[in-house]
């Protein structure tokens, strides 16, 4: 059944993206330190900011601990425009319990 067909597709797929990510991994850390990569990936990601960004992170914000809400949004300060942050920030108040997001902004400041 088509079920089927799109699983097999799936697990296909993330698995040979797993085997390109731990190749390409090793490589990478042969030539370069960790601090260099994640400027690399900052470079990268600055320009994928996008109103789709935005629509996904309303979804996984509502699935994540407070601990990796804060360093998800500390990474994307790393990049983002401070327009985009505030945007950013405005999207993890809306979606967060007002008490959830009061605990964050004092606990790791991040407002």
């Amino acid at each position: 059944s088509i079920f089927y067909t799109v699983n097999d597709f799936i697990s296909f797929n993330l698995e040979h993206l797993n085997k390109e990510e731990i190749f390409i991994g090793k490589e990478l850390i042969k030539h370069y330190g960790c601090k260099e990569l994640v400027l690399i990936a900052q470079s990268f990601l600055g320009g994928v900011i996008s109103a789709d960004m935005f629509n996904y992170c309303r979804l996984f914000l509502r699935a994540i601990n407070d601990q990796d809400v804060v360093d998800w949004y500390t990474q994307i300060c790393g990049f983002a425009s401070n327009e985009q942050k505030n945007e950013i920030l405005q999207i993890v108040q809306d979606e967060l319990p007002p008490e959830r997001f009061q605990k964050l902004s004092d606990i790791f400041c991040i407002v």
